[in-house]
This record gives structure tokens, sequence and C-alpha cells, in this order.
């Protein structure tokens, strides 16, 4: 349970013990009543201790999951229950510093140190209230009541609007509201908006660099440059070089860590991949003795070297335990199936370090998916010396379906909250703890139930990237490629792919209450790939296997105060669509 302290309320309302509703500037209690209100108590940082009240509301709801159950009204103690279930379940379990992307680690020691009026607690308990909707299988999902979400944007507005504010503070906030969207739209099978990434980087514009001087700030525009470049590649689009003086000051005031690297390295590929598809767009089909533009395939290929020293650079620098090892079950383990390609899986020390590798090997495809196009048309000349992506793309191709036994396990049924704190004897995840003669050292291994339960609550979700990415380059709707890349991977491998995502979504019950799961298994990685990304209107995703569909809300944010107009559409869309179900 959350322990929010003495209350800093109306202390007329206190005086005459009645509830308060903190209304500002004066109490709405003591002005219908004709009393002077005397206001408020000045603010008081909160000082939370996060206790795991997961079992409790597992007592509460029964051992399994019933048929959508939703109670009949929100319970005072919702909003509390489901901060603790984010808190404890999904911000900490498994994470640490090193594999960090800057944003989860920090959640609950900011939310401690800040006054109790701060918008950063609203937004964490909105998407609090969205997890913990979903893990109960509340029938309404992702469109359930969730007033956290409105107290938030609330929050924002009136820190924004009331003078100097706390950067950090402000920036959480809005990425934590960015996540709740991207969550509502995988749920709910619809593109996700931008719009509060998009206030982000408006917010990061508008301030000096030196508003974000503590560490746990500069985390925030760590993860901020890791969506940008998520972004610019899912995109199509090179990273905004406005930003990349923010950027350019992280390692020196950051530990440079693995991810951060890989955030730098992944700065070049989104650049390397825009130059691509606009040669592409304006010059497809033609051949390397016909083709003017020498001096731009020279220039993307000279890039391309850079990339690979970089990549091989990172890889030899890793931590030696971070290594994937191939994952032998110890003798003394229960047999049980586990879905594996080439009866394969590779294991990690946590889930995070397993997306960060993913992350890398993605960045692999997209550059020798560059190089396959390039030596399919003769672009590349003798001198640029000789190049093998086909081989390449298998390996890397391989390595991704490896890792999907340590995300899923051996399950294969709907996720429920009961999973957390009462998981089966016959589920199995891979991992050092269940695996003969371990090769690592036990320090760096995590205990058995904080895998179990850190593998349950969000190894489902970090398999989206691989399976949706892999569909979507090695589909037969990868756009612009001459089929000279589905001939690289062996047979049967892209069908075993698109199984792998039919299961996460069934784990996950994304139809739930939706609408029908898409059948074939491209379309299913395009939805779930829409709800990942926003997409702009000229982009040339088709000719990097990213295949366009429609865009949603995502009109350019020219400033905080066009942002702060744009939450109250998103709102009402997403109550629009509640009332027509």
């Amino acid at each position: 349970m959350v322990n929010l302290g003495r209350s800093w309320g109306c202390g007329m309302c206190k005086q005459r013990r009645i509830k308060y509703d903190e209304s500002e500037p004066a109490c709405k209690r003591c002005t219908k009543s004709g009393y002077a209100c005397p206001g408020y108590e000045v603010e008081k940082p909160l000082r939370i201790r996060f206790k795991d009240e997961t079992a409790l509301v597992v007592h509460r709801l029964g051992s399994g999951p019933p048929h959508a159950p939703a109670p009949a009204a929100i319970h005072e103690d919702f909003e509390t229950q489901a901060l603790n279930f984010f808190v404890n379940n999904f911000a900490t379990a498994g994470r640490d510093s090193v594999s960090s992307r800057g944003l989860w680690e920090s959640v609950a020691p900011t939310i401690s140190a800040l006054p109790a009026t701060s918008p950063v607690a609203d937004a964490a308990t909105a998407v609090g209230g969205i997890l913990f909707n979903v893990w109960r299988l509340h029938r309404n999902g992702v469109y359930a009541r969730n007033p956290a979400f409105n107290r938030a944007i609330i929050g924002l507005r009136k820190r924004l609007g009331s003078g100097p504010f706390d950067g950090s503070e402000i920036l959480m906030t809005i990425l934590l509201l960015q996540f709740h969207e991207n969550i509502a739209a995988v749920f709910g099978l619809r593109a996700a908006s931008r719009m509060h990434y998009n206030g982000a980087l408006a917010l990061i514009r508008s301030l000096p660099i030196e508003s974000f001087s503590t560490v746990a700030s500069r985390g925030l525009l760590l993860n901020v440059l890791n969506i940008e470049v998520s972004l610019a590649i899912r995109e199509c689009q090179p990273v905004d070089p406005g930003l990349i003086p923010w950027f350019a000051s992280l390692p020196y005031t950051l530990p440079r860590t693995p991810a951060m690297k890989l955030n730098w390295i992944g700065v070049s590929v989104a650049n390397i991949q825009h130059s691509f598809a606009v040669l592409l767009n304006s010059h497809p089909r033609c051949s390397g003795r016909q083709c003017p533009h020498e001096t731009e395939i020279t220039t993307i290929y000279d890039a391309i070297l850079d990339f690979q020293e970089a990549s091989s650079e990172w890889l030899r620098n890793v931590p030696k335990h971070w290594l994937p090892q191939k994952w032998t079950p110890s003798t003394n383990m229960p047999k049980t199936h586990i879905p594996m390609y080439q009866e394969t899986c590779e294991i990690y020390p946590s889930v995070q370090v397993a997306s960060v590798y993913n992350t890398y090997r993605g960045y692999q495809l997209i550059i020798n998916k560059m190089l396959s196009i390039m030596q399919t048309h003769s672009w590349l000349q003798p001198h640029m010396g000789p190049q093998n992506p086909s081989e390449t793309i298998q390996s890397v191709v391989d390595s991704m379906c490896y890792s999907i036994p340590f995300y899923l396990g051996n399950r294969d049924d709907v996720h429920y909250i009961t999973d957390l704190t009462q998981p089966k004897p016959q589920w199995v995840y891979p991992a050092y703890h269940n695996m003969q003669d371990p090769p690592i050292a036990q320090e760096h291994m995590l205990p058995e139930d904080i895998h179990m339960k850190h593998a349950t609550a969000y190894g489902a979700w970090h398999s989206m990237y691989p399976l949706s990415m892999l569909l979507g380059i090695f589909g037969n709707h990868a756009g612009y490629d001459c089929d000279c890349l589905t001939r690289t991977i062996r047979p049967g491998q892209l069908a075993w792919i698109g199984t792998q995502l039919f299961r996460m979504m069934k784990m996950y019950a994304i139809d739930q209450g939706v609408g029908v799961v898409p059948e074939n298994p491209e379309e299913c990685a395009k939805t779930v790939r829409r709800a990942l990304r926003s997409v702009y209107q000229e982009c040339f995703n088709q000719s990097l296997g990213f295949p366009d569909d429609e865009g949603s809300l995502n009109s350019p944010i020219r400033g905080l105060g066009s942002y702060l107009k744009m939450p109250d559409l998103v709102w009402d869309q997403q109550r629009a669509v509640n009332v027509k179900k």
C-alpha cells in the first residue's frame, strides 16, 4: 500500500471533520456551506513506501481468471493498488541501471521526493490503472474509467501555467502519459498518437540544457533519445539534428552504458536508412552501370562501414555476462514443451538485456537489408570490398528467434493477475537458475522468484519488437526488395515467427473486447506495429519493409501551448470509442 503520510488539505474541513476536495483556490465544501476557506498548508514532499499488495488483490478477486471481471464501481483503494501494482511488478522488478533506458528506475524515487500535488504521481497511477485493468481482464480493458489520467493532464497544465517549474518533473509526467497511450493503443488495436512525445520535445526545446542537471533528469533525456531513435527508424526519418546538442552531453554526465552507446549507433542507422530511402524513392531500379548517383551510393556505403565498425566495437565491449548462452535445462527440472526454433533457446541475465541485444540485431537487419538491395541491383563497385549480407541476415534472424523462448517460456494461456504471485509449477521460463551448469557467476543471476515475476510481467511485451519487425521485413508485402530478402531466410522460419506472434497476442488477450485478431501473420504484425509507432504522411517505409498505414492524431506540435490543447482531443476520442462499445 502507498502511505502518503499526513494530509495537507483545507484547515476548515479538518476542523469540521469532513472530507475535503482540495479544489483551488478555495475548497468547494467551504464555499457551498458559506465558510471562509483558509486554504491549504504548504506543500510537503511525499514520503512513500511501496508495498506489494498484488497478493491481497488476488485473494479478493479469486485464484483464476473469471469471465471478464469488472467491479461495479471503483473502490477508494483502487488507485493505491494500481500504483503499487505498477511500481512493484513493472517499474522495479528485474531492472538495473546498466541496461536501463532511463525512465522506469527513477519513477518510484521521483514520486517519493515530489509534493503530493505533483502530476507525476497521477501519471504513474494512470499507467498503473490501465495495466491493472488489463491484467485483471476488466471487460472494458484499456477503456475502463481512469480518473488519474484526467488529473495528470490537469496537474500538468497547472504546473506549466503557474510560472517556473521543474523540467524533469514535467518531462517524466509527459513520458508516462505517452507510455499510457502506447498501452492503450496496443491493447486497443489502434494506431498510437505521438502527441505526448511531441510535447516532451517541445518542453526540451523551451528550456536551457542546465534544467536537466541531475542524474535522474539526464536519465529522462536518455529515454527521450531512445524514443527518438526508435521513432526515426520506424518512420524512416532522420533523427532531428536540433536534439543532438541535448543528447551529446549525456555521456559526460551519465555512465556510458551499453544501452546509451547503442542509442548513438541507432542515430547513424536512422540517418543511413533515410538517405537510402530517398535514393530508392527517387531512382528505383537503376543499375550500377546506368545509375548517375554514384556519389550518393558511395556516401551511404561509407556510412555503413562506419556503422559496422561501431557496432563491432559495441559487441566487443558489452559485459561478458550479457553474452547470450544456449540454454540446457537442469536434470532435476520437470520435462516440459517450450516452443523453440531449431530446438534452440538462448538466455540472458534479464529481459532488459535480451531487448538491448535485439535492438542491436534490428540495426544489423536494417543495414544488411540495404546491402542486399544494393548487391541485387549491382550498385556496389568492386573497390567497395566483399560483403555477404545474406549470411549475416540469416544469422541475425536465427538469434532473434532463439530469444523468443526466453521471453515467452512455455506459456500459451492468457496472462492474469494471479500469475505474478501464484505461478503454477508447470510454467517454465528458461533462465540461469534452471540451467545445467550456469556459465556466469551467481551475482549476475536474478533470483528465481524475481526472474519469474519480471519475465511474466513484461517478457511477452518485449517479444513484440523482434516478432513484428521480422514479419514486417520478410513478409509478402515487405515493400520494394525484389524478393531479395525473402530468399535469405530458410523455408518455414517466417511461419514459425508468425505462430509466436499469435501466441503472444493470445497471452495478452489483445483481442479482448476489441475485435478479431487478424488471421494473417503479416497483418497481425502490421496491427502491432501500428500501435507501437506513429506515421508521417510522407515517408518511405514501403521501400524499407515497414508498410505504411493510416496515421492518427500526429499533427506537429509547435510548442508547449499547442501541446496543452491536444490531450482533450485524445481523451475525447477514447471516451467516444468507449461509448460506442
